[in-house]
């Protein structure tokens, strides 16, 4: 699909679909105190000052099965599958980040049981994601509060549980990098992956974009 719409529309194209995903993610709102997301205001730490660093090696010995799942309170399954080649080209696996450095909430308790001490627990799935984003803040606190004042995250405060999280629209372990660390400019992909990202909820708008002149 990305193919035939930069074939279709061309830069100025892609351009517009940028600036419909842009509004859609940022649209300005009166002046007032950025709201708090549902779920927990911080991660929840562990002190692991006197622990050494927990190698990926160690996480993926479990997280690369694809069969690994949690059962979740409403009966439901949570695979907690990481691919660990997407993660390794990702943003985030370029930077050299651990496991670790994320899921902050785990210790070497977890590593010798974690049927025992899993960590955090969850209702649904959904729970579970307004659980977990929550972490993005310890390196992103300034997108994270301007996420917190955008439409999406006031439909959350709001109630809307279903409102787009962080995770929703750069996923967890496959954050692509969307900007030249060089230039700062977007990436020429980049122009077609937001107002695609976009349309995974926008679908109706995004095919009145798509199809316009």
């Amino acid at each position: 699909m990305s193919e035939r719409i930069w074939k279709r529309f061309g830069a100025g194209g892609a351009l517009s679909l940028i600036g419909l995903g842009l509004m859609l993610l940022a649209a300005p709102f009166s002046a007032q105190a950025a709201p708090q997301p549902i779920g927990p205001a911080t991660a929840p730490q562990i002190d692991r000052a006197d622990q050494e660093p927990v190698p990926n090696e160690v996480c993926l010995a479990c997280h690369s099965n694809q069969r690994l799942t949690k059962k979740l309170y409403d009966g439901t399954n949570l695979s907690l599958y990481v691919n660990p080649d997407d993660h390794g080209n990702s943003v985030h696996g370029e930077a050299g980040l651990a496991c670790v450095d994320c899921h902050t909430d785990f210790d070497s308790r977890h590593n010798e049981n974690p049927v025992q001490f899993p960590g955090f627990q969850a209702s649904t799935r959904r729970d579970a994601s307004l659980k977990l984003y929550t972490l993005c803040q310890q390196c992103h606190a300034d997108q994270y509060e301007k996420a917190g004042d955008s439409v999406h995250g006031r439909a959350l405060q709001n109630g809307n549980v279903n409102a787009a999280i962080c995770i929703d629209c750069h996923t967890a372990h496959t954050v692509r990098r969307l900007n030249d660390p060089a230039t700062g400019q977007l990436l020429p992909d980049s122009r077609l992956w937001i107002p695609e990202t976009c349309a995974q909820c926008h679908s109706t708008i995004y095919a009145q974009y798509r199809d316009s002149v």
